[in-house]
């Protein structure tokens, strides 16, 4: 009976032991070693910027990006004014193409045909936001009211308008356009 008692605490002290050891492995691969966390920071203080092109600066890159952001910004309000204030849908047709990608203005001429007149619109309120995520490709989204009038009669309409943007012969021109009406 002592040699059962015995070995039945010897168990027990093993098993305590055991899962003693557990929890501290656990719990030691969870936390970052100091040493470790020290030699990165080195590491990554240590490290040099590399030139890729020239003499190219920070400030330099900053004034270039706001130079094309404004000039999207300009070619994204020549757009809403093209696309939304027209007395003509020819009118409105022909004010949008320069503005727009070869690509594009193909799109526009296979889907044409409208000449009405009896369609007319003005844009009543714009908020635009600018979207620097996309270096080669910027977006700007709009949204846009703009008063519709049909044979006499006139609504507002709101829409969200998405208008992505590409350099061609070095100007900003629309490569695509999203359109989506708002429910009022």
């Amino acid at each position: 009976m002592k040699k059962s008692i015995v070995f039945g605490l010897i168990g027990l002290l093993l098993v305590a032991i055991a899962t003693t050891c557990v929890v501290i492995q656990m719990t030691a691969d969870d936390e970052p070693k100091p040493k470790e966390t020290a030699s990165k920071k080195t590491k990554t203080t240590n490290q040099k910027p590399i030139e890729i092109e020239g003499e190219d600066t920070k400030e330099g890159s900053q004034s270039e990006e706001a130079q094309k952001e404004k000039e999207i910004r300009q070619v994204n309000q020549n757009l809403i004014a093209a696309y939304f204030t027209y007395n003509s849908t020819e009118e409105q047709f022909n004010h949008i193409l320069p503005l727009a990608t070869e690509t594009f203005q193909e799109k526009m001429k296979e889907a044409s045909g409208m000449t009405d007149s009896s369609v007319k619109s003005k844009v009543v309120s714009q908020e635009s936001y600018y979207n620097q995520e996309r270096f080669f490709h910027p977006t700007v989204v709009n949204i846009v009211t703009n008063r519709v009038t049909v044979n006499g009669k006139s609504y507002d309409q709101t829409n969200y308008v998405r208008f992505n943007f590409t350099s061609e012969n070095n100007h900003w021109k629309m490569e695509d356009v999203t359109i989506t009406p708002v429910a009022q």
